[in-house]
This record gives structure tokens, C-alpha cells and sequence, in this order.
């Protein structure tokens, strides 16, 4: 285990990791570094100089590089993640999942806004051949998506919501086993 150095940055906590090696110049030299690294995040977070990425699968925990020996990891506050998801829906089934969905039930919204989960959409597509494809995209806020999704699936109303909408889809040919809609990897964005 690496000792850790605390350096802060407004609006994120972040540790420095200084590794085995005797280091070359004075702790201001790092935190220079790391001072630069952040400045440059705020400008563009992709820079590929910085090798930033989110190293804790579900947790918005991310690592940066700060300079050739150090890497910054850190809880990101206030940020949002994007979702993008697939499935199917049944041909017979269009119409009343398009009349479930314009009128939601005010419980399962509420759910949905407590479990961190804001500009929810779904988007319908037939392919032409009586087979149609729904598209699902939200941005999650919060810091702990594994367990708001629990908090959500276990809400007794979201249940019965999910018990209409359930035998209208169709889960994809290539899902996972016990995937009901199937996640993307998000490729692009602009904001």
C-alpha cells in the first residue's frame, strides 16, 4: 500500500498517491503539478495528457494523472452521469405502453427523482418488419447507482408499475441472462 498525500480542489476531494520511489523534489512540486492537471481538467476533462477515467464501477470515484509519477483520485460531487438502454417491445403491445406512458403514476416519478435519476426518456422505433424497439436515456446524480437502483426496484409501487409495463417488452435475442434492458456505451457527446 502506497502513503497518500491530500491535496484539495474546490468542488472535489482528491488524494494524491505517491508511489514507492524517493521523491525528487519538494511536496510543493507535486502539488504544482496537481494544481496545473487541475486546471487543465476544467478545461477539457478528456484531455488525453490527464488519462482521466472512472476507476470504482459503480461509485463516481476517478483517477487523473498529475505529472509522469502520481495520479489524482478522487469523488466527484454534483456531477451526472448519461445512460443509454435498449429492449424490445411486443407488436401487440404498442398501443398500451404508449397510454401506460402518458400517464405515469405520480409514486413511481417520485421514485424515480429520489433515486437520483433526472431527464428520463424513452423513444419508440419500428423497424419496418411489425418489430419495434424502445431506447431509454437518463442521467443519474447520485453516487451509489447499485443501491438507488435497489432503493427503486424495491418501492412497492415502482413493483406494481413494472408488472404493466413487463409483459409488454421484450428483452433483446443478445441480452444477458436476467437483462431486461440491455445498457450502452456511450460514444459520443457534445454538450
Amino acid at each position: 500500500m502506497y502513503p497518500l498525500r491530500s491535496a484539495y480542489f474546490p468542488g472535489s476531494v482528491f488524494m494524491l498517491k505517491i508511489g514507492s520511489e524517493i521523491l525528487l523534489g519538494p511536496i510543493e512540486h507535486v502539488r504544482q503539478q496537481a494544481r496545473e492537471a487541475y486546471a487543465l481538467f476544467q478545461q477539457d476533462p478528456h484531455h488525453p495528457s490527464l488519462r482521466f477515467r472512472q476507476v470504482h464501477p459503480t461509485r463516481l470515484i476517478f483517477s487523473a494523472r498529475v505529472g509522469l509519477h502520481y495520479r489524482a483520485v478522487g469523488i466527484r460531487e454534483g456531477i451526472m452521469t448519461r445512460y443509454g438502454m435498449l429492449t424490445g417491445l411486443k407488436s401487440e403491445h404498442v398501443q398500451t405502453y404508449k397510454e401506460l406512458h402518458a400517464a405515469v403514476w405520480p409514486g413511481v416519478l417520485k421514485t424515480i427523482k429520489e433515486c437520483n435519476i433526472q431527464n428520463y426518456s424513452i423513444y419508440l422505433k419500428e423497424t419496418g418488419h411489425n418489430q419495434y424497439f424502445l431506447f431509454g436515456y437518463f442521467e443519474y446524480t447520485g453516487d451509489d447507482f447499485d443501491a438507488d437502483m435497489a432503493k427503486m426496484a424495491a418501492d412497492p409501487t415502482t413493483q406494481a408499475w413494472w408488472r404493466l409495463c413487463k409483459p409488454c417488452q421484450q428483452p433483446l435475442e443478445f441480452a444477458a441472462e436476467g437483462e431486461w434492458w440491455t445498457n450502452m456505451e456511450e460514444v459520443f457527446h457534445q454538450d
